[in-house]
């Protein structure tokens, strides 16, 4: 299966020092051999792209999530814990912290805890209500009292960001054209596809003899 996102990965190595000096620190948005977008974060990039590009046509890694209100789980017995609900979250390395929408803080009966100056996927710097969580991941662990500010995040309910990310590992992979993404906490051993391929070269051009050994 040849992978749909071919021809924009080809003009992107064939542009790459040139997209370095001109947009170094930005989020560029390709289609076909054209650069249809720049902007400051990944987040940003997908709210304004799917007002002109179809969803589908572009990548997002979403995945089910569950949310509920804060608590301790080493100090609240299970019959007073609150439920986690089902949300669908958008996992961006592009978002410093993670954002809600209405939505979950309905559902879920939360309360603001603070406020903060929000700027980003939704213009210009507005004051936004902030939240503790606890976020239910797909491998079955919980994550408590994560910091979560209201706002809305294109196609999703959830939108998870490095402050989770960073506690684990996180990879994706694109075999056959498919994108699949995984995460786990802790943190286990670095992953360096660069020090692999280094390896593997090496090992190619100077191989380790073998050595036979005589019998008696």
């Amino acid at each position: 299966m040849e992978n749909p996102l071919k021809s924009e990965f080809e003009f992107y190595l064939a542009h790459q020092g040139e997209f370095v000096n001109q947009y170094n620190g930005k989020v560029v948005v390709l289609k076909g051999h054209a650069v249809i977008g720049v902007y400051d974060d990944q987040a940003t990039a997908v709210f304004e792209t799917q007002k002109t590009e179809e969803l589908g046509t572009f990548r997002e890694l979403k995945a089910e999530c569950g949310v509920c209100a804060a608590y301790d789980p080493s100090a609240v017995p299970d019959a007073a814990r609150p439920p986690f609900h089902r949300f669908t979250g958008l996992w961006d390395t592009g978002a410093t912290s993670g954002v809600i929408t209405q939505r979950v803080v309905d559902l879920c009966g939360l309360r603001p805890f603070t406020m903060q100056t929000v700027k980003g996927a939704y213009g210009d710097a507005t004051e936004r209500n902030v939240y503790l969580v606890n976020i239910g991941l797909p491998n079955g662990l919980a994550v408590p009292n994560v910091t979560v500010v209201l706002g809305e995040p294109h196609g999703t309910d959830v939108l998870i960001g490095m402050d989770i990310i960073t506690l684990g590992d996180f990879a994706v992979t694109n075999e056959n054209g498919e994108s699949v993404f995984t995460f786990r906490i802790p943190s286990l051993h670095t992953i360096d596809y660069v020090k692999q391929a280094t390896q593997i070269r090496d090992s190619r051009e100077h191989p380790v003899p073998s050595v036979k050994k005589k019998r008696k």
